[in-house]
């Protein structure tokens, strides 16, 4: 299934699918941290200078659509302005651009964001009291401060999460799913769990450290419902946090 990237700055959307063609055709690849930390492969021509101003060199058949950051002009945004935009970031992470960013931060109603769905992210109308322009200055300060930053995804400008970004993301998702797991324990139902395999080890590791720590044992039971699903290395940490709660 094909998803609709946000081209920033320029008019239109355009197909992950045709975009990955494009990207194969062009050669050599690196891996990048993508959604909930899922790794993608991003062209590994592009000088990074050249990505955080716009100026990659444009292809024959089709030219890509330039961008401007505009920052807001005090030095940095709060923690929890930061944390807001990352977590609102993380939806679109190598398929999204900064206009669709500030649509979800706005809480905009706008038709595509319906359509994907993005009114669900947590970070939807944090921004709501602002307009989109100052929204997108606060999203540009984050790109200048380092915690985003945008690349090429075939002509369209993306997001991508710098490492110091993803370290931040990564806690602000992690304490979202502990929460999010210990709403299910009355009800039984933890089919949930399927949605975590496959996630970023990094951070599913980080959600065991932090369910080890409530020292709850009423998690036990969706904790081997987890583990019957996961791979080796996740299943061994898995078990590892049902000991320590029985304890």
């Amino acid at each position: 299934m094909s998803m609709l990237v946000d081209d920033a700055d320029g008019p239109g959307l355009r197909s992950l699918e045709l975009m990955a063609i494009e990207t194969i055709k062009r050669g050599p690849t690196r891996k990048v941290r993508g959604r909930h930390g899922v790794i993608f492969e991003e062209e590994d021509w592009v000088s990074s200078k050249a990505k955080r101003e716009g100026t990659q060199p444009l292809g024959k058949k089709a030219r890509r659509v330039p961008y401007r950051l505009q920052p807001l002009k005090q030095s940095s945004l709060s923690p929890d302005e930061v944390r807001a935009i990352l977590r609102g970031a993380d939806d679109l992470i190598n398929s999204g651009g900064r206009s669709m960013l500030a649509k979800i931060l706005k809480g905009s109603r706008d038709k595509k964001l319906l359509e994907m769905k993005l009114d669900e992210n947590p970070a939807y109308g944090y921004y709501s009291n602002l307009t989109l322009a100052e929204v997108t200055s606060r999203i540009d300060r984050v790109i200048i401060d380092g915690y985003l930053e945008v690349t090429y995804n075939y002509r369209l400008p993306v997001l991508l999460f710098t490492e110091a970004g993803w370290e931040i993301e990564r806690e602000t998702y992690a304490e979202e799913l502990l929460h999010k797991l210990r709403d299910l324990i009355p009800h039984g139902d933890y089919s949930f769990v399927q949605e975590l395999k496959d996630r970023n080890r990094q951070m599913i590791l980080l959600l065991l450290e932090k369910i080890e720590a409530t020292g709850d044992q009423r998690f036990v039971p969706l904790l081997e419902a987890w583990a019957d699903i996961e791979y080796k290395k996740v299943k061994t940490a898995i078990n590892r946090v049902i000991a320590t709660l029985r304890q």
